[in-house]
């Protein structure tokens, strides 16, 4: 019986041996080409990983797919390049994985996830510019999304990141996101009040305000009882303390609206005389759109 006994045990260890030499077999092994693309080789410079991303196959393996995401997830204090550097290469990374049909299911999650991980500290895991990127390919990605579901889901998201980003380019691009956005009308009422909202509000910055100044000018043509509010909101932008550039887009807004009374036609006829070429151009602009 012992000497069953021995043998029985020294077959379980030669069978644990033999299964963790096929569990290091399976260990994924990164390309020298991936290895490259992430900067884990001597040539980490931007121009030769970019051109390492323009060579990646349009059908990756499902190890190759999570090793690109672990890079795009990646801070880019851990990277040797500069900041500006490294998101240039994510985003062309970005792309490829926007292009693999096998990634369609989780790439809206993922991107949500990148935008909003924060580290034990409380800070955002990533740099506002790459957390920018996220939103972009979010709205890509609502575009090729066959669920109607977690479209509507992402468009929720969206919509949040616009109140609590307040001041960062985030606003502007999750406006110009859901805009281009195939929706339907009761989704562009909701984008319209939102950009009412936006354009009224200093505190989401002028980059936000101003885009939402022409997509409540664009919209508020479909929907009519809604367009006082966002022509009040121009006009005050015009006749207030505005810098410039927020005066000029109001100014363009003006005539995508498509509105006149006798304060447009007085604010067209002003600006049409200003020193300022960026509001005298604009100006010239609405009142060929408006024929006045």
């Amino acid at each position: 019986m012992k000497f069953i006994n021995k043998y029985f045990i020294a077959s379980l260890l030669f069978s644990s041996v033999l299964y963790a030499k096929e569990e290091v077999k399976k260990v994924f092994q990164p390309s020298e080409n991936l290895k490259q693309i992430v900067g884990l080789t001597g040539s980490y410079e931007l121009a030769p990983r970019v051109k390492r991303v323009h060579k990646l196959s349009k059908i990756l393996s499902e190890n190759e797919i999570n090793y690109l995401w672990d890079f795009l997830n990646k801070k880019h204090s851990d990277d040797p390049l500069d900041q500006k550097s490294l998101n240039l290469i994510k985003n062309d990374v970005a792309v490829v994985l926007l292009n693999q049909s096998s990634t369609l299911e989780e790439y809206g999650v993922k991107m949500i996830e990148m935008f909003s991980t924060k580290d034990i500290n409380g800070t955002f895991r990533h740099d506002n510019v790459w957390r920018d990127y996220c939103i972009h390919f979010l709205g890509h990605w609502v575009g090729d999304s066959l669920d109607e579901t977690e479209r509507e889901k992402a468009i929720d998201f969206l919509y949040e990141s616009i109140d609590s980003n307040k001041g960062t380019s985030i606003p502007e691009s999750a406006l110009i996101t859901i805009n281009l956005s195939k929706v339907g009308l009761v989704q562009k009422l909701r984008l319209l009040r939102k950009a009412i909202e936006v354009a009224s509000e200093p505190e989401y910055g002028e980059l936000a305000r101003m885009s939402a100044f022409h997509i409540a000018a664009e919209h508020s043509t479909r929907f009519r009882s809604d367009r006082p509010k966002v022509i009040k909101v121009l006009k005050s932008c015009i006749n207030g303390n505005c810098s410039v550039c927020l005066k000029t887009s109001a100014i363009v807004a003006l005539g995508t609206a498509g509105f006149v009374d006798d304060e447009v036609e007085d604010i067209i006829s002003k600006h049409c005389k200003s020193f300022d070429i960026r509001l005298r151009k604009a100006a010239y602009g609405a009142k060929k759109k408006l024929k006045l």
